[in-house]
């Protein structure tokens, strides 16, 4: 069953928030105990940061039964995050009831809870009911979920362009999923007109905030020239960027492992090659293939073989090449199974 990962619920705490009293004043404390909604809520959210969660929850209990918004749904993030699915169909009923008053965080995650059928018997139709509801009021996570939605006509008819309006709206307001996977449908021409300069733009955006992949593929267009200006050295900046991401953050860490290792060879194609801007250097080149063709990426293996039967960057070492060019036969590299045909003959 999905679940809302910390950044969201981190993020959905902070957007949903009101301006909080000074909880440690104790005038605050006497205005909770004589029933004031808003001091409660006050001190429901000071305990909850002190990681007090008994106290948190009665606080926000005795503020949400007297209707307060931000109290249901912060009570409801409380249920639902304790990973004990019994609590699911408690914290459907907070959001419902925040939402319902109009809490765009609350509607989001209402919508959430219908797509994946947490609490809730899963309909996709109320789900796009209330991301749709989120989605106009600004929300950048509704708004690119529901780009995703019609993306894959998931509830609704596919609609690529529709999509991208989606996309668009959230990524301006600095979504980074959303600028990064804009950026993807101008490159792919996919509910938009083609436009590599556009793709560009939007993996720089994405990436300037931190994002692996954004990364990588800014980096792929300063290597190809693809909507930018061919530049090696910014290539090299932004692939060595990705290789800085922490992998605890990753989900999927095989494709994350495969994906970076490709990025490390392709840092020692960029040597290899090098520009005006980034100077020529095998030895270098050699070096990241070395690291790469190591963690088993099967171009770096071709490539360091290569380096080692023409002698480029390294010694001349036929035993090296052919153990460098077997490994990348192992998992199928054509050039690779050619040279080590030739090789023998």
């Amino acid at each position: 069953m999905a679940r809302f990962t910390n950044a969201f619920i981190l993020l959905f705490a902070a957007y949903a928030a009101m301006p909080l009293l000074n909880a440690q004043d104790p005038r605050i404390l006497e205005k909770a105990k004589q029933g004031d909604a808003k001091a409660q809520y006050s001190l429901g959210s000071y305990y909850e940061k002190e990681r007090n969660t008994t106290e948190a929850k009665n606080w926000y209990r005795k503020a949400a039964d007297q209707g307060n918004a931000e109290a249901q749904f912060h009570l409801g993030l409380i249920y639902y995050r304790d990973n004990d699915t019994e609590n699911d169909a408690e914290a459907v009923s907070l959001f419902r009831k925040a939402a319902d008053q109009g809490l765009t965080s609350a509607q989001y995650c209402l919508a959430r809870c219908y797509s994946e059928g947490d609490g809730v018997e899963k309909d996709l139709a109320e789900a796009e009911k209330w991301y749709c509801k989120a989605a106009e009021k600004n929300s950048p996570e509704a708004q690119f979920d529901l780009g995703d939605r019609f993306s894959r006509g998931q509830g609704v008819r596919q609609n690529y362009a529709e999509a991208a309006k989606w996309y668009r709206k959230a990524a301006e307001r600095g979504n980074v999923t959303a600028q990064e996977t804009l950026a993807l449908c101008y490159a792919g021409g996919e509910g938009v007109e083609r436009n590599l300069a556009e793709a560009a733009k939007w993996h720089r955006k994405a990436a300037e905030q931190g994002d692996l992949i954004a990364q990588i593929n800014l980096g792929a267009c300063y290597y190809e020239g693809l909507g930018v200006k061919k530049n090696l050295a910014e290539a090299v900046k932004w692939y060595r960027k990705a290789l800085e991401y922490n992998s605890d953050d990753v989900e999927d860490y095989e494709m994350y492992a495969v994906v970076l290792n490709e990025t490390i060879g392709r840092i020692g194609e960029c040597y290899e090659q090098g520009d005006e801007k980034l100077k020529k250097n095998q030895k270098e080149a050699v070096k990241w293939y070395r690291k790469a063709a190591t963690k088993g990426d099967v171009g770096a293996q071709y490539r360091l073989g290569l380096c080692y039967e023409q002698g480029k960057g390294v010694q001349k070492d036929s035993t090296e090449a052919v153990k460098w060019y077997r490994k990348a036969a192992e998992q199928g590299h054509k050039g690779a199974k050619q040279a080590l045909q030739k090789i023998r003959k």
